[in-house]
This record gives structure tokens, sequence and C-alpha cells, in this order.
């Protein structure tokens, strides 16, 4: 299965996560703050993560502040931002994959991770 790791405090959004990522047959790793996100991708890297959602809103600031420090850890990651419309260039200027602006439709979010999930697994695919 595939698996995508997201860093959200928003219990919708993580709700809705959970039952796009059965449709998509895909294992979710759910965290609240940035400072266990960043611990867990500087620990382990996490190779196995192919699609990271970034929410703005963490328990512990501003979710936009970790996109450079998750670049240096793991440049290949596919990062998906969801914020307010207003953060969106500056999510952009900092790499963001794709800015989703909040609220998101389910339809929306589940046919923009399975874009994702395809293009990471075409790029795992041709790797020897």
């Amino acid at each position: 299965r595939d698996m995508l790791m997201a860093a959200t405090c928003d219990s919708g959004l993580a709700r809705t996560l959970r039952g796009v990522s059965r449709v998509l047959d895909a294992e979710v790793r759910l965290v609240v703050r940035g400072r266990e996100l960043l611990s867990l991708m500087a620990d382990f890297q996490c190779p196995e993560i192919l699609v990271l959602l970034l929410d703005d809103e963490l328990l512990d600031g501003a979710g936009r502040a970790l996109l450079p420090a998750l670049h240096r850890i793991r440049p290949d990651l596919k990062i998906l931002f969801v914020a307010s419309p207003e953060a969106e260039v500056e999510a952009r200027r900092e790499g963001a994959y794709v800015f989703l602006p909040k609220p998101i439709e389910e339809e929306v979010l589940r046919l923009v991770l399975d874009r994702a999930l395809a293009h990471e697994r075409a790029l795992r695919r041709s790797v020897p």
C-alpha cells in the first residue's frame, strides 16, 4: 500500500483524508505538531512516504515554516500544502508541490492525491 503522511490539527481535514485514503487504498500516518513531523522525517527520512499533506494549521505553529526544512531532509518529497488562500504565494515560493485552499472538497483532495501518488509510483518504477 502507498503511504501518505499528513500533518494537521484540523479534525475535519483528517477525517476527509482518512476517507479518501481508503478509496485510494493508501495508508495514512497523521501527526498534529510540526516538531513531531520534522523529528520523524529527520530521524528516519521515511522513504516509504510518497506524499505529505501539510496543513498550515498545526498545534505548534504554522506549517509553512516547515517547508524549507522538509525540503532539506527529503528534496524529492511531494508536499501538498493546505491553507487559506493568503498563504499560497509563500507556500509556492517555499516549494509546495501543490497548494490546496481551505476548505477542501473531498473529490478535489482525492483527485490531487491520486495524481501525486501515481506520479510517485511511476518515478519509483523507473529507478533501477
